[in-house]
C-alpha cells in the first residue's frame, strides 16, 4: 500500500502559469520536498549543468534548478563545488498548492534516487510526480532502481543517470524537445489514487481478520465496508497534514 496522489489536489490548482514573469529560454527543472544528504546525491547534476555550459559549438541550454523544500544545503554546497552558483534558486518551505504549480509548470521534475539500504523505497512525491505532466527525471542510482522501474512503468520519465556525462546528455535531449519517455500509463497511474490505495489498505485489513465483522462480509467480497472505511479514515485523519506538507514530504 502506497502513500498515492488526489486527483482533486491537480483539479483545484490555479490555472495561471506558476512562471509567467520567467525567461521562457530557461529550461526549469523543479524539486519538490526534503533531501537527506546521507543518501542523496546531487552533485551530478550541478557538474553536468557546469559541463553544458563549458561545451562549445552554439548556445549551451541555460538550466535552472528551483528546490522548493529543506534543508537547502545540499543544493546549495553541491551547486557552489560544481562552479555554477547561479543554476540554483531555493525557494524553502512554500505552501502546497505553490508547489503543485511549479511541478505543473516545469519543463521535468526531478527525482533523486537513495544509495544504501534505502535505495529500494519509493517517494511520497514521486506518485504526485507520475500523476503530473511533466517528465520525471530521476537523478543517481541505478537504472534497475524501483524507483526507476516505477517511474518508466508509467511512461512518465527515465533514469537521468548516475554520473555527470550522463545527466548532462539527457539534459540536452530535454532543452532540445527530444527526450523520449514514451506515453503515459494512465490506466497504470490511477491505480495509485489514495483512494485506491486506501481501498487496498482495506481489503488487506478484511483479508486479515482486523475489521469488525470482514470474515463474513467484507473479505469474502474483497471490498470493505463503509463503516469500517469510515473508522479506518478517521483513525488515519491525524497524519493526513503531515502527508500534506508544503514541501510533498514523503
Amino acid at each position: 500500500v502506497h502513500n498515492g496522489f488526489d486527483p482533486a489536489d491537480f483539479a483545484a490548482l490555479d490555472p495561471r502559469p506558476a512562471f509567467a514573469d520567467a525567461d521562457p529560454r530557461v529550461v526549469r527543472l523543479v524539486y519538490t520536498g526534503s533531501i537527506h544528504r546521507h543518501g542523496q546525491n546531487v552533485s551530478g547534476l550541478f557538474e553536468a549543468i557546469a559541463r553544458l555550459g563549458r561545451r562549445g559549438g552554439g548556445v549551451p541550454p541555460r538550466i535552472e534548478v528551483l528546490v522548493a523544500g529543506t534543508p537547502t544545503e545540499p543544493w546549495t554546497d553541491a551547486a557552489r563545488r560544481a562552479g555554477v552558483p547561479d543554476a540554483l534558486r531555493t525557494l524553502g518551505t512554500v505552501p502546497r498548492e505553490e508547489a503543485l504549480r511549479l511541478q505543473r509548470d516545469a519543463h521535468a521534475v526531478l527525482s533523486v534516487a537513495w544509495a544504501g539500504p534505502r535505495s529500494g523505497g519509493l517517494s511520497g512525491k514521486v506518485f504526485e510526480y507520475v500523476a503530473g505532466r511533466a517528465p520525471v527525471l530521476v537523478i543517481g542510482g541505478d537504472a534497475d532502481a524501483p524507483i526507476v522501474r516505477f517511474v518508466e512503468s508509467c511512461g512518465r520519465g527515465v533514469h537521468a543517470g548516475g554520473d555527470a556525462e550522463a545527466i548532462a546528455a539527457t539534459l540536452e535531449r530535454l532543452a532540445a524537445g527530444t527526450l523520449d519517455v514514451g506515453p503515459a500509463d494512465r490506466e497504470r497511474i490511477a491505480e495509485f489514487t489514495r483512494e485506491r490505495q486506501a481501498r487496498r489498505m482495506l481489503e488487506l485489513a478484511a483479508a486479515h481478520g482486523l475489521l469488525d465483522g470482514s470474515e463474513d462480509g467484507a473479505a469474502a467480497t474483497g471490498v470493505a465496508t463503509d463503516e469500517a472505511g469510515a473508522r479506518v479514515r478517521a483513525a488515519a485523519t491525524p497524519s493526513l497534514p503531515a502527508a500534506r506538507t508544503a514541501a510533498g514530504r514523503a
